[in-house]
């Protein structure tokens, strides 16, 4: 990315060979208020007060995705459970009305 910063500048990519690594500690060196983290092979640097916003959003993030996938299962199961209702109520009709995957689901949460 810095090599094509470079270019759009007009440094010729002969002379634009950058060493990654020195680069990465002279930034580190120079501004104290930057960390560099890890990301498989590449290396991305933040500041240390962005870090916490961006790590909470990302977890109610994750958060929201597991719910939605929650809801959709439920759906599916609630659409798909069958009962039948002949005009009168029999014995336990009204526990196998419910899809257990519900009533355990919502075991989980209140409990």
């Amino acid at each position: 990315m810095f090599k094509q910063r470079l270019q759009q500048f007009g440094v010729s990519p002969l002379m634009s060979t950058v060493h990654s690594t020195r680069l990465k500690d002279r930034l580190l060196a120079e501004i104290p208020e930057i960390e560099a983290h890890e990301s498989g092979r590449d290396i991305v640097l933040a500041f240390m007060k962005d870090i916490g916003p961006v790590l909470s959003k990302a977890s109610k993030f994750s958060d929201a995705i597991v719910l939605s996938k929650a809801a959709s299962i439920l759906r599916r199961l609630m659409l798909g459970h069958e009962t039948s209702l002949d005009g009168r109520f029999q014995e336990g009709c009204i526990e196998r009305s419910v899809p257990s995957a519900l009533l355990q689901f919502l075991c989980m949460i209140f409990f």
